[in-house]
């Protein structure tokens, strides 16, 4: 039955068997119309002969029942209108154009009719195991791999709710999140929907596009990427923003001469970098939780190849810490156990090391003359975590020697998932007693915080 028809239905029902309610859902949980209110705003929405009796995705952060209307209506009339259902509603209202076309999908027309899945709930990791991806969103309904609508040029952030500029600078600063991730990040607050909705408004301006690929547990993992057009706009605001802070050679060291690439992702294979970006960025984002960041970064090959007389090493994420003493740059490394140990040795331990080792020319680079790298180790491929951990704690200590006993910190990536602000850091200089995954039966005798 169409929304007008059931409106009608439950005015008559109140005008025979006396006052009733509907129940109605929005941001704020579930509230009831009486029956006769109801009356109230069918007649007033019936007076106005363009108007559709269709609530719609609420337009602004005050408003809890939003009506559809034509453009036209909108244009000349919504005003008004705005205030007579108000006044019967006895609640704030908002308005958005609706083109009124045959082929508008009106399956959703009621709050409680729409597609919401409701019933997804984000699966509880295992206490020392790592959730890879962070429990994306498993999806059926929605179109692949979405292009951008619109072309080149520079996106206009001032036309965007603070929420949108806040998941555009997301997505940007992370290269590309899954749904869970971005509602966590920009709509905590609101429900699942409106994370899905306002991506696909974000798609309609040309900003962000979708790619879905097949989930182990069925259906798909959609995951929202920024366009080129975002990736010029942002990175642009980035550095305006931060050239005061102290960490600004940071940035400016980070962003490229030129555009910066934007991530090409087609068909739904999923390609064999995915599972490492995943996992970091869902490792930064429990970092954000725990601590204060001032910036946070998961950009492939941030540093250039070479600077001056220094090799400079890449981390896979960088991210600034801020603490009472002021701001602490951490350079994270996150090891899936598929790198020979002699390679990272050779690109990571002694090219950290060397570039330490002038605390002059971090401070010209980076605005900090001291960093820390912070190495989470996992092993999908052998399910040995505790023994890659243990040869790259007695690698790194071979090659470095008492130099880098502050400056590397190593961990198992379940543990900083789970127990980010708990002392779960190893020094190269330290050995676990025994090799459980454990986090508990180490921490009698093992002490180091981050």
């Amino acid at each position: 039955m169409h929304v007008a028809e059931q409106l009608a239905a439950i005015t008559r029902d109140g005008q025979r068997r006396g006052p009733i309610s509907r129940r109605c859902r929005d941001d704020t949980g579930t509230f009831e119309i009486p029956g006769d209110r109801i009356a109230a705003i069918v007649a007033a929405l019936c007076n106005e002969r363009t108007w559709s009796a269709v609530p719609a995705e609420h337009g602004r952060e005050d408003a809890h029942v939003v009506w559809a209307c034509s453009p036209s209506t909108f244009a000349h009339g919504a005003h008004a209108l705005n205030e007579r259902c108000a006044v019967a509603c006895k609640r704030p209202l908002a308005l958005m154009p609706m083109l009124h076309d045959d082929r508008v999908n009106q399956r959703s027309a009621l709050p409680q009719d729409a597609i919401t899945h409701e019933d997804e709930r984000d699966e509880a990791a295992h206490q020392d195991a790592f959730a890879t991806a962070a429990n994306p969103t498993p999806v059926r309904d929605m179109v692949r791999d979405t292009p951008p609508v619109r072309g080149g040029g520079v996106a206009n952030l001032d036309a965007l709710q603070e929420r949108d500029r806040q998941a555009l600078r997301a997505l940007v600063q992370l290269r590309l999140l899954t749904y869970n991730q971005l509602r966590t990040l920009s709509y905590p607050h609101a429900h699942p929907s409106v994370t899905r909705r306002r991506v696909q408004q974000l798609v309609r301006e040309g900003v962000v596009s979708v790619w879905e690929s097949p989930a182990r547990s069925g259906g798909h993992t959609r995951y929202a990427l920024p366009t080129p057009v975002a990736v010029r706009t942002i990175t642009a605001a980035l550095a305006r923003e931060n050239a005061a802070e102290p960490f600004a050679p940071l940035i400016q060291l980070m962003l490229p001469q030129t555009t910066k690439r934007a991530l090409q992702l087609a068909g739904r294979a999923r390609p064999n970098w995915l599972a490492h970006q995943m996992e970091v960025n869902a490792l930064v984002l429990r970092l954000r939780e725990a601590t204060p960041l001032r910036w946070m970064s998961s950009w492939d090959c941030p540093f250039p190849n070479r600077l001056a007389s220094f090799d400079l090493p890449q981390p896979d994420y960088v991210i600034v810490e801020q603490h009472t003493d002021g701001p602490r740059l951490v350079l994270g490394e996150h090891d899936r156990g598929s790198e020979p140990i002699e390679r990272f040795v050779a690109r990571k331990v002694l090219l950290y090391a060397a570039l330490a080792a002038f605390p002059d020319a971090c401070e010209h680079l980076f605005g900090m003359s001291t960093f820390t790298v912070r190495v989470s180790v996992t092993d999908p491929v052998h399910r040995a975590p505790m023994r890659r951990l243990l040869e790259l704690l007695e690698a790194t200590r071979r090659a470095g020697g008492t130099d880098v006993t502050n400056l590397f910190r190593f961990t198992l990536a379940g543990w900083l998932h789970a127990y980010s602000q708990e002392p779960i850091w190893f020094a190269p200089t330290d050995a676990p007693p025994h090799m459980s995954v454990r986090w508990q039966e180490h921490v009698a005798r093992h002490a180091h915080a981050a």
